[in-house]
């Protein structure tokens, strides 16, 4: 998952707009796809007196993971405002 990431954010930062756009939207699918994958662990781990230990590890990821797309909506370019 940080490689995956890691490679978007070099891809975006390369100087091509071509890559730049590519990088960003994987970025952007691959944190709705944490979200989700998270999610659904710690769903699942949830009341599992096996599964107890890691439902704390599942809630953190889940969480860094929205705050993380968040951020990164939050910071995207802004359109320039036409005249």
């Amino acid at each position: 998952s940080g490689g995956l990431l890691l490679a978007s954010a070099l891809a975006s930062v390369s100087g091509s707009r071509k890559l730049y756009m590519i990088g960003v939207h994987v970025a952007l699918l691959a944190q709705l796809v944490f979200i989700g994958v998270f999610g659904m662990q710690a769903y699942k781990s949830y009341g599992v007196q096996e599964k107890a230990d890691r439902f704390p590890l599942f809630v953190a990821m889940f969480s860094g993971s929205v705050v993380a797309l968040g951020a990164m909506y939050y910071f995207k370019p802004k359109k320039p405002k036409a005249p």
